[in-house]
């Protein structure tokens, strides 16, 4: 969970305030990640469990990309975006 990988990093101590904070996000978060990613695998399930916005939410995992699903599925990013968005409206917005 830690980017840099090292405890000891000096960089390290900025990395678990995030996951600390985010422990305690609970507006709307959508992950979406790949089917095909040797970096990151896994890694929804931390954000999944860790985030109380995530809960209930559509998270996806998008098929036949790799590392860089913008690149790689930019369509389908946007679809589901747009789907989150519209299933999480801000108070005095209307859908997309």
């Amino acid at each position: 969970q830690l980017v840099p990988t090292t405890p000891d990093d000096p960089s390290s101590q900025y990395n678990r305030d995030a996951w600390e904070n985010l422990q305690t996000f609970d507006k709307p978060f959508l992950t979406l990640f790949s089917d095909s990613d040797p970096i990151t695998a896994g890694a929804e399930k931390f954000l999944q469990m860790l985030i109380p916005g995530a809960k209930n939410q559509a998270h996806a995992t998008i098929i036949h990309a790799g590392h860089f699903l913008q690149e790689d599925k930019p369509h389908d990013i946007v679809q589901h975006l747009v789907k989150f968005i519209n299933d999480n409206p801000l108070p005095n917005y209307s859908k997309l």
